[in-house]
């Protein structure tokens, strides 16, 4: 589906009931679009409208001129498909880059009734150390070494080949002790799973109408 949203064709893909409450998806990137969130939130249509974007300039929404993209307009985007779509309300989960254009809409737009960041953060001046703190403990050691080796290569990587390599560390420590870091991945994939349903219970609870008393007789 397609909206044209301040002058932009923008692609959306609607999961879950018109009745359901909606939720703006942005994905990471630049570069990436929503097949970096679906079908792996979908779940989420259960409780919520899920509306994924691909921002503009991104998978199958319009290419514009890159000098032209900013967070502020990114974020403009959001606001202009909500009224567009005809929603008054709504809420915004960003993934990574995804997450900078919801910080962005909070400070600028406003619209929303809730925001969720999602693997984003604004400054890897004050997150980095604590990244590299991490990793130096992280286990196994052989996949640490691989992760500490291409998590070197990205602030270097300027070229096509140079990201060449980075991608081919990544994917040599992906093929390392697959059982220990499966199970890893199985265990961070639980604690989120239990944090998101915390957060769906709260926003529910939050925007569910608190029956009024009965009048007294």
């Amino acid at each position: 589906m397609e909206a044209t949203v301040n002058g932009a064709r923008l692609f959306y893909l609607a999961v879950g009931m018109e009745d359901k409450y909606p939720l703006f998806v942005l994905h990471g990137g630049p570069g990436l679009d929503h097949t970096e969130m679906t079908p792996w939130l979908d779940a989420l249509s259960d409780d919520f409208r899920l509306i994924y974007v691909d921002l503009r300039g991104n998978g199958r929404s319009e290419r514009v001129d890159p000098s032209t993209l900013s967070l502020s307009v990114f974020a403009a985007d959001v606001t202009g498909l909500a009224a567009a779509l005809g929603l008054p309300r709504y809420a915004v989960l960003g993934h990574s880059f995804g997450s900078f254009v919801t910080l962005a809409h909070a400070i600028e737009q406003g619209g929303a009734s809730h925001y969720i960041i999602s693997g984003g953060t604004a400054s890897f001046a004050k997150s980095g150390q604590e990244i590299r703190e991490n990793l130096a403990t992280f286990e196994p050691v052989a996949l640490r070494q691989q992760v500490t080796e291409r998590w070197a290569l990205e602030p270097h990587a300027k070229t096509q080949a140079d990201k060449a390599a980075a991608w081919a560390a990544f994917q040599s420590a992906l093929a390392g002790p697959r059982t220990t870091y499966a199970n890893s991945i199985a265990t961070a994939w639980q604690t989120y799973a239990a944090a998101v349903k915390a957060a769906q219970d709260a926003f529910n609870a939050a925007v569910t109408p608190t029956p009024s008393p009965s009048p007294s007789v």
